[in-house]
């Protein structure tokens, strides 16, 4: 179980100083990737949810990308990242708040809390 803590660790700060030499995420996409980290580490994610949250959070960057492809960021394009940020915070919350608990082996343990 420590390796695994030390491993989520270690990915975590991998992906900070990644994230600082390229630009990009903002603090905000930093955060959110952050708290999922959290939930792995004290097993209030599942392996799937966390997979199903590292899918939405590269399809935000793919939109980031997309949306800084042409040199300008517009204002409906940055309502609509804006908007994706948002329910990507909502299903982190209510992926670490719902009744599935992952140990840290990664299996499923469903607890009486809702």
């Amino acid at each position: 179980k420590q390796l695994v803590r030390t491993l989520t660790l270690l990915a975590l700060v991998a992906t900070l100083a990644t994230a600082a030499h390229a630009g990009w995420p903002k603090p905000r996409e930093l955060n959110q990737r952050a708290r999922i980290h959290q939930g792995v580490g004290a097993g209030s994610l599942t392996l799937g949810e966390t997979l199903r949250l590292g899918y939405w959070q590269r399809d935000i960057r793919q939109d980031v990308r997309q949306a800084r492809s042409d040199g300008h960021v517009t204002f409906r394009e940055q309502a609509h990242l804006q908007h994706e940020l948002n329910r990507q915070s909502r299903r982190i919350w209510v992926q670490k708040h719902d009744a599935q608990r992952g140990d840290l082996d990664g299996d499923l343990i469903y607890s009486g809390k809702r």
